[in-house]
This record gives C-alpha cells, sequence and structure tokens, in this order.
C-alpha cells in the first residue's frame, strides 16, 4: 500500500517561525498536527522567560545552568 503524500515539509514550519517572528512576536511552543497539516504556534507574552531562555529540563539537573562555561573548560 503506497503512503500517501506528506502535508507539510520542515519548510513550511520554518516559513511559518519566521513570520512569526517577522511580526514581531516570539513563538514559544510549535505543535504539528499531522492529519491535518495545521501548524499552531503558540506565542511567548511579556512575563514569559526572556528569549533564548528555554524551560528548565532533565539535562539542566544533570548538568547545570553553567553547561557553557563547561564546554569551555573543556576545550
Amino acid at each position: 500500500m503506497a503512503r500517501a503524500p506528506c502535508t507539510f515539509r520542515q519548510t513550511d514550519v520554518t516559513r511559518a517561525i519566521r513570520a512569526v517572528e517577522a511580526a514581531g512576536k516570539r513563538p514559544k511552543k510549535v505543535k504539528v498536527d499531522l492529519k491535518s497539516g495545521n501548524i499552531d504556534i503558540e506565542i511567548a507574552q511579556d512575563g514569559d522567560a526572556a528569549k533564548g531562555e528555554s524551560e528548565r529540563n532533565e539535562w539542566d539537573a544533570e548538568y547545570g545552568p553553567d553547561q557553557p562555561e563547561v564546554r569551555k573548560r573543556l576545550r
């Protein structure tokens, strides 16, 4: 049985994110519905974390928030 053609491509998601940034907003979360091909982008509010900061995850607990400084010392 043949596969159905893809409803969206990675470039479509990239274009959508760039359009949000061009409108002066910061994307917070991107959700793609594979069945319908919809791309939902949640926009960050003013009270959200500053640009470039992300929510803490399991890697932060393991390696700590000073990971960039650790990388510099390892080189």
